[in-house]
Parts: C-alpha cells; structure tokens; sequence
C-alpha cells in the first residue's frame, strides 16, 4: 500500500525527509501520488520531518576583547560653544517675494584637554 511505501521512504532517509521530498522518492520509484495525499499520511502515522540541525545557543566562544593600544597617542581638543552670533540674510525665492531669515550660528573655539 501507499502508507507502506511513504514510511520505508521516510525511514530510508533517517526520518529526515518530509512530505515533499517522500512524495518525489515515490514518483521516481513510479508510484502515482499526490503531495497532499502523502502529506496526510505522513501526519496521520506521526512521521514528520527533521527541521533544521542542532545548534549551540547563546554560546559565544574565544577570548574577551581587549581595548587596542593608543600607538598615534594622539591628543584630540573637543570644540566649545563660546557664542552665539545672530546673522540675517536674503533669500531669493523669486523675483516678486523676498524674504528676510533671521539664523543662530554657533561659533566653536578649540579649549585643550583637561580645561574647563
């Protein structure tokens, strides 16, 4: 019978196969079967497919990471705000309207490392 067949195909494969691949085993052996067919036979007997491979979980192997050595040892001087200047400028939209933009620029002066 089909059933016989589709649980010595699955067991063949080390009960790894599925329906899909169960039913193109049987249709090259020329069994005439569908794959909905052999899907519920399988389903029906308990044989399911192996899904996936084993893999190890949250497992992160290897040294720690260490901090690499400073060779440049260079000094880097962060900017800081000293002021802020108010600048107006014309924008041309079009011939007809013009408008006047009033924008806040800060201007940055370096301070060395270490000074408040």
């Amino acid at each position: 019978t089909l059933l016989g067949l589709v649980k010595q195909s699955w067991l063949e494969s080390g009960t790894v196969y599925g329906y899909r691949k169960v039913t193109d085993d049987l249709r090259e052996q020329g069994e005439a079967c569908g794959k909905h067919r052999v899907a519920r036979l399988m389903r029906s007997e308990g044989l399911k497919a192996q899904v996936g491979y084993g893999r190890r979980r949250n497992h992160h192997g290897g040294k720690p990471s260490t901090v690499a050595p400073n060779h440049l040892d260079r000094q880097f001087e962060p900017l800081i705000c000293t002021s802020v200047v108010t600048v107006m400028y014309d924008s041309k939209v079009s011939t007809e309207w013009r408008a006047i933009h009033l924008a806040q620029i800060p201007q940055f002066t370096p301070r060395p490392c270490g000074s408040v």
